[in-house]
């Protein structure tokens, strides 16, 4: 089994075995209004070699819906919306999906404008909403709506229908005896727990004119008495009673376990495999795997082990849209690596902006083009903004030249993979760092440019992309005290020294940094002006960590703290107006935020030719902004 095999699937032919699975987008407008971002999304993907395209989660009620921007068709009118995304994604070569799903008490509130309902009252921690009971004469009613959601989705011109049975929603929560406390002929009992699912699959059978229709299920939602691969038995017997097309095994659970069901990079890989293989004994039916499968040794993996048939890639293809294509036709090495990190996919839907990546932070940015105008430009500085610079420009087959004080590539995006939780992120930083090679850019390490070599080399456009410096808050005797920057730390150029640790910042780099000293043992005191520790941290991550360092008795995190002044028989802090000494430590890393490392720029401001200042050197951000930055000032060079 190989992933370049074409195949068949219940009628449906396959020119491989990828998947693209369901990813909230946040691009529809309110009421499920495609928009030209959504179009060209999908045509991005459908034209990077999959087989198959499973539409964002589709909303088959009004009240089941999830996000203000999601894509819908509990309406007629929705029908044309979904057939721009298909006759789009049918030019390019792929085959369309729809993929149906009411959320339950996942749904939120702010955006159906009351209460979400559920099989029985309960809360859902995700969101804060609290549910309220189906009646049972509204049950039909939602049952309905999954069929005639079906027969819509048809109309649409979609191939095949997927069907959501399972990460927390309303199917799983009918057959979950954690979420269903009903005492009618929907709950309690087995058989009436299975009773919805079962009504749900019969409807939009009969209302899928024979179309394909694959089922997806949490193989396990990893939630203490919550489905798992030892008890979800009957709801597999039941589904596979049917004529289902295949099974999309994914894991989590939309409300009660965020992690696993956003496959989070902290997440241990080994328990998917241990998943699939029970779901694998316990059917028949194909089977699609999901989960940071956008990584070719375990795409290997789960397809020689036979664990599944299909891999479906969300976030991956977001990361590369080719990466189906490059796959199958020998340019692995090309492919960019997708981290799990959840820093630009999750978070960005989630504040109500478009889906975007950190490696790619418009995903509907217009595509490098061959220019007739080929320039000399010269790039200072090789970290995400410089890199990223680097890559469109060398792409458009401009003569490009990258230059980079230290002896590797990367910038602060190095000390990433070193952070809890963010060991996966070395795949994305070695794929950046390989894209560099597959583009016609001449890349100078250990390389210190001066303005002098700027006015040497006189090219024709200079980008300065000399990332950020630490910023040293000013603190009375902070001289006296063993100091290390928080670049320091991470680059490893000097030591920590003794048992008692200060870090002055609270921030994302001040947190990890914690939580890195935290594992030795030694005892970490953490202090910010501001209220919220890392609030510039993706908010998933920042809570693992935060929970993580709560059962750490050797930390103390001080919010709306400030050091005043660092004296021999204690350090003076400020703690929500309250002054008082908290002893002496061995080292004081600051971690207090950044600014920019501009002198280049400013020692150029006499030179009369063209240069742009980007990233962290104009204006310290995340690594978002930075890639960002660099691809915006490539466009503007024609």
């Amino acid at each position: 089994m190989h992933i370049s095999d074409k195949t068949a699937l219940s009628g449906l032919y396959l020119k491989n075995r990828f998947f693209m699975a369901p990813v909230k987008t946040a691009m529809a407008l309110p009421g499920g209004v495609v928009t030209q971002d959504s179009i060209t999304f999908y045509e991005r993907i459908s034209q990077g070699g999959v087989a198959a395209i499973i539409l964002e989660p589709t909303s088959v009620s009004a009240g089941g819906r999830e996000h203000p921007k999601q894509l819908c068709i509990h309406e007629d009118g929705h029908i044309n919306e979904i057939k721009k995304l298909a006759e789009t994604i049918h030019k390019n070569g792929s085959l369309v999906g729809v993929h149906i799903n009411h959320a339950g008490r996942a749904a939120n509130p702010k955006v159906i404008g009351h209460a979400p309902v559920a099989p029985s009252p309960m809360l859902c921690p995700a969101n804060g909403a609290e549910s309220t009971e189906i009646p049972e004469e509204k049950i039909p009613e939602i049952i309905d709506d999954f069929g005639k959601a079906a027969h819509r989705a048809v109309k649409a011109g979609a191939d095949f229908i997927e069907v959501q049975f399972g990460h927390g929603y309303l199917v799983s929560q009918f057959f979950s005896e954690r979420t269903n406390k009903r005492n009618d002929q929907w709950g309690g009992s087995l058989e009436k727990r299975l009773r919805f699912g079962k009504s749900v699959l019969t409807s939009v059978l009969k209302n899928a004119d024979d179309f394909p229709v694959i089922v997806r299920i949490s193989g396990s939602e990893f939630v203490q008495d919550g489905i798992s691969p030892e008890n979800i038995g009957p709801l597999l017997e039941l589904i596979e009673s049917f004529d289902v097309a295949a099974l999309h095994v994914g894991y989590g659970n939309a409300c009660d376990n965020p992690p696993w069901y956003y496959n989070h990079m902290g997440m241990p890989e080994e328990k998917q495999f241990d998943v699939l293989e029970k779901i694998r004994s316990s059917v028949t039916l194909p089977l699609i795997a999901v989960g940071r499968m956008g990584y070719l040794p375990k795409i290997n993996h789960v397809l020689g082990e036979n664990l599944a048939d299909y891999i479906a890639l969300g976030r991956p293809l977001i990361t590369d849209s080719e990466f189906p294509k490059k796959a199958t036709t020998g340019r692995e090495d090309e492919i960019v690596l997708c981290g799990g990190c959840l820093e630009g996919c999750l978070r960005a839907v989630k504040r109500g902006e478009k889906i975007q990546c950190i490696v790619n932070p418009d995903v509907t940015f217009p595509q490098p083009r061959k220019t007739k105008h080929p320039q000399k430009i010269m790039v200072v500085g090789a970290g995400p903004a410089g890199i990223a610079a680097s890559i469109y420009l060398g792409k458009e087959g401009h003569e490009v030249s990258l230059y980079e004080k230290e002896k590797e590539i990367g910038g602060q995006f190095n000390f990433a993979p070193v952070a809890p939780f963010k060991k996966q992120m070395t795949r994305t930083l070695a794929s950046m760092k390989k894209q560099i090679e597959t583009v016609d850019v001449a890349v100078h390490t250990g390389t210190k440019v001066t303005a002098g070599f700027v006015k040497k080399e006189n090219p024709q456009v200079l980008i300065v992309a000399t990332g950020s410096q630490q910023n040293i808050p000013p603190i009375k005797n902070i001289e006296a005290q063993h100091v290390l920057t928080s670049i320091e730390f991470y680059a490893r150029t000097k030591k920590v020294r003794g048992d008692r640790i200060l870090v002055i910042g609270l921030g994302m780099v001040g947190l990890e940094t914690v939580a890195i000293l935290a594992e030795t043992g030694k005892t970490l005191v953490g202090v910010d002006p501001l209220p919220e520790i890392a609030g510039d941290m993706e908010p998933m991550t920042r809570r693992m960590l935060l929970t993580r360092l709560s059962k750490e008795e050797n930390v103390t995190l001080m919010s709306e703290t400030a050091v005043k002044t660092m004296e021999k028989d204690g350090t003076l802090i400020e703690e929500k107006g309250q002054k008082k000494k908290i002893g002496t430590f061995d080292t004081v890393i600051i971690a207090a935020g950044m600014k920019p490392n501009d002198s280049l720029s400013h020692e150029l401001e006499d030179w009369d030719g063209i240069f742009y200042t980007i990233g962290d050197a104009g204006h310290p951000a995340n690594i978002t902004a930075a890639f960002h930055s660099g691809q915006v000032v490539a466009e503007k060079i024609k």
